[in-house]
C-alpha cells in the first residue's frame, strides 16, 4: 500500500509540474483559441494556481470540492473545468473572505456538461483544496492541494 501511495503521489506531482510548465509557455494570455475554435486553459494573470487532477460526475460517481482561503485578505478566484486536452468547458467565479472555506457538489451545469476532467483554480490569494469522490458504496478524499 505504501508503494502504491508513493507511486500515485509521484505521478500526481509530475502531471502537475508538466501541466503548469506547459501552460507557462503562453503566460500571460487569458486563453488560446485553437484551430477548431475550442478554448484552451493558460494562466490568466492571477498570482496563484491550484490544480485538481481529476473529477468525475458520470454514472454513479459524484465529486465534491472544498476550497479554503489561506490568507487574512479577501480572495477572488475562478475555477476552470477542463477536459484531458486542456479545453475549458465551464468556469465558476467566486470570492472568499479572509480564512473562509466553501464547498460544492459538482454538477454538469458547473462543468459545462463535462462528466470527467480536471480543474485549475486561479486566485488572488493562496488556496488550499480537497476533492471528495464517491459512489453509493464508497467515498475517497484527495488532498490537500496547495496553490502555487
Amino acid at each position: 500500500m505504501k508503494k502504491f501511495v508513493t507511486v500515485f503521489l509521484a505521478v500526481l506531482l509530475v502531471f502537475t509540474f508538466v501541466s503548469f510548465a506547459a501552460a507557462q509557455e503562453s503566460d500571460p494570455l487569458e486563453g488560446v483559441q485553437t484551430y477548431d475554435g475550442s478554448f484552451k486553459w493558460v494562466p490568466g494573470g492571477q498570482p496563484w494556481q491550484l490544480f485538481i487532477p481529476h473529477y468525475d460526475i458520470g454514472g454513479d460517481w459524484w465529486t465534491g470540492l472544498v476550497v479554503h482561503n489561506m490568507s487574512g485578505v479577501a480572495c477572488q478566484f475562478e475555477i476552470n473545468f477542463c477536459d484531458n486536452m486542456g479545453t475549458v468547458y465551464g468556469t465558476l467565479q467566486d470570492s472568499l473572505t479572509s480564512w473562509e472555506k466553501t464547498a460544492w457538489m459538482l454538477s454538469y451545469t458547473m462543468t459545462g456538461g463535462l462528466g470527467t476532467g480536471w480543474m485549475v483554480i486561479e486566485s488572488s490569494q493562496q488556496l488550499l483544496g480537497f476533492v471528495n469522490y464517491g459512489t453509493p458504496a464508497s467515498v475517497t478524499t484527495l488532498g490537500p492541494f496547495w496553490s502555487w
